[in-house]
């Protein structure tokens, strides 16, 4: 099970610069937490791209998700490049994200081949099929993967919606509801877990409530019907139990409790 966190760019002061951007839908919404906030391109030119500005060479890149975009993305040529400098005649990294990762309704998930870097500037770079065409990208993650060296229980994974529409009755019996969006909630346990033990109580400590991450749940059930990537926010602070010590390490219970992030 792989775990995503730290999304670099929404880091503070990060910027984004497009190429060009529809007014409406700007470069900018790629830092914001939100899918449904997405960058639009221009209609003039092929070749379009948007940087970004870490303002920090420290920080260490392993992998890079595209998300909420649209077929004008998907039948791009698209290119992830890093750089030292907001130059791009020869960045030190550039890497073509195979077509085949992009398949609509799904996460495009790109492991740099280069392993992890650091690096100040990163580049989103998109060859259009159609220079009057646009393309839309409404989330881009750059950062590090926790691969957790511990599988969370089979029998214990429970998935289903929330609906997060409110409903009030009048003092006459009417009821107003307030309709809002439904999103999918799963709960994954953990029982008698050492190792990954230090990976979830950082997700817990740099994560807690207030920024979303990815988890591939990696068919936890055991039945293919859970084996996709998705894009959530801890519902509750994962909380540690101890069961024993082996002579060597304590064992732990701990349960992610997450709802999916629109």
């Amino acid at each position: 099970m792989d775990i995503f966190y730290g999304n670099r760019l929404f880091d503070s002061g990060v910027t984004a610069t497009a190429s060009s951007e529809n007014e409406l839908l700007p470069a900018e919404n790629l830092l914001r937490e939100s899918r449904a906030k997405i960058w639009r391109t221009g209609t003039s030119t092929a070749a379009e791209s948007v940087v970004f500005d870490l303002q920090n060479a420290g920080v260490t890149i392993s992998d890079v998700i595209i998300d909420g975009y649209d077929t004008g993305l998907a039948l791009s040529t698209v290119k992830i490049e890093a750089n030292s400098s907001d130059s791009w005649g020869s960045p030190a990294v550039s890497e073509t994200i195979s077509s085949g990762k992009f398949t609509f309704g799904l996460p495009a998930v790109h492991e740099l081949a280069s392993g992890p870097v650091s690096y100040r500037y990163w580049r989103l770079s998109v060859t259009k099929a159609l220079a009057s065409s646009t393309a839309d990208v409404g989330h881009i993650y750059l950062g590090a993967k926790d691969d957790l060296p511990e599988w969370p229980d089979h029998d214990g994974v429970a998935h289903g919606v929330a609906d997060l529409s409110e409903v009030q009755m009048s003092r006459g019996g009417t009821s107003f509801v307030d309709e809002r969006p439904r999103v999918r909630e799963w709960t994954v346990p953990f029982s008698m877990i050492t190792s990954a033990k230090g990976q979830l109580e950082n997700l817990a400590l740099d994560g807690a409530l207030h920024e979303p991450f990815w988890m591939h749940l990696t068919d936890v059930t055991g039945d293919g019907t859970l084996s996709e990537y998705v894009y959530v926010r801890n519902r509750s602070v994962p909380r540690f139990v101890n069961k024993s010590y082996t002579g060597s390490a304590w064992v732990w219970n701990v349960e992610l409790d997450v709802m999916e992030v629109l």
